[in-house]
């Protein structure tokens, strides 16, 4: 994927999913619900291990942040691990959760450190039932 894939791909998700992947203490990869962080949405089923949980995405890729056994992970996420990072930092955060707009505000900031379109935003909004909060 290249990084405005992974740009697009994460942004439509984290609204069409309308809240944060977590458990109540700690966001994520895989949650309740079927629910997926920034980066779990990228991850393949297959690739997927329960043992990530808890490790940052850097630092599944640090052997020895995360002594994890043989890891799977598609290639490119290592080479663009720094945009992931950014956008599962903008997934935790349950502030980045309280409107539409505060949402594309982050993921536009993350666009622009990365010099990426940010052009999907403006159609985007969270999928939630009336009244319903993150």
């Amino acid at each position: 994927m290249t990084p405005q894939e992974i740009f697009d791909t994460v942004a439509r998700h984290l609204f069409t999913q309308g809240k944060q992947s977590t458990d109540y203490v700690s966001c994520l990869y895989r949650g309740p619900e079927g629910t997926k962080c920034a980066v779990g949405i990228l991850i393949p089923d297959a690739a997927y291990d329960g043992d990530m949980e808890g490790c940052s995405i850097a630092g599944l890729f640090d052997p020895d942040a995360c002594k994890l056994d043989e890891l799977s992970l598609p290639a490119w996420m290592e080479e663009h691990v720094n945009l992931l990072q950014r956008l599962q930092n903008v997934h935790d955060m349950p502030d980045h959760w309280v409107s539409d707009e505060r949402m594309r505000w982050e993921l536009s900031l993350a666009a622009q450190t990365f010099g990426l379109d940010d052009s999907v935003l403006p159609g985007l909004s969270f999928n939630r039932p009336e009244g319903h909060n993150a």
